[in-house]
């Protein structure tokens, strides 16, 4: 009992490393904001090309830029690990556990709807609530696998920037642009905020090993 217990939890030691370098906390933040880039840029004027052509360049220029920085930065410091078969299948629950919750709750939305639930409460406010369930709870089981404590909040923040900004919408006279800056925006800052210091942190914790090959 004692090896299993010492088996998990190094296990969980070994997927936390790979939050250490705080990119996967950027790359959530900026892509969690660019959800929305495409709004704002209409709420600016500018034409349809830009408002969907952007937030595709921000997009793909993010997925490609963790790996370049994992490979050059995270890589040299503490090597590099990839999952077992076995332990791939293992993730199978998780994700099967995933599907489930979607499936519920989108049954949840579709049986709000015939009910005439959106009577009283938009069924726009259904929808993100549903999202913002699922987010909160998927953040939640990923935080539990993986060992990080921090994916608890990110969850919430998630929920947050779409029920919040939308709450924002239908109840103040803001303008919608500082509503998802009060949503989307701050979530994402926040995210990007602790990668940014825990990449701080990383490099100073983790400097690269120097060459003492004598010439």
């Amino acid at each position: 009992m004692q090896t299993a217990l010492t088996e998990k939890t190094l296990l969980r030691d070994v997927w936390a490393r790979g939050f250490l370098d705080g990119l996967p906390d950027i790359a959530m933040g900026l892509l969690l904001v660019n959800i929305q880039l495409g709004g704002w840029l209409a709420e600016l004027g500018l034409s349809t090309g830009w408002t969907i052509g952007v937030p595709i360049v921000v997009m793909l220029t993010v997925l490609l830029a963790v790996p370049w920085c994992r490979r050059h930065l995270t890589t040299p410091r503490l090597g590099e690990f990839r999952i077992h078969k076995t332990r791939r299948r293992k993730l199978l629950p998780v994700m099967l556990v995933s599907v489930a919750i979607t499936l519920a709750l989108v049954g949840f939305t579709a049986a709000s709807k015939a009910a005439a639930f959106e009577g009283d409460v938009p069924l726009v406010l259904i929808i993100l609530g549903v999202f913002a369930v699922k987010a909160v709870v998927l953040c939640s089981l990923a935080g539990w696998y993986f060992g990080v404590d921090r994916l608890y909040a990110y969850g919430w923040l998630i929920a947050w920037s779409f029920l919040g900004s939308e709450t924002l919408i239908r109840t103040t006279e803001l303008p919608l642009l500082a509503c998802y800056l009060l949503g989307f925006g701050v979530s994402s800052a926040v995210m990007v905020a602790c990668g940014l210091v825990r990449l701080r942190r990383f490099l100073h914790d983790f400097p690269l090993p120097h060459d003492e090959t004598p010439t």
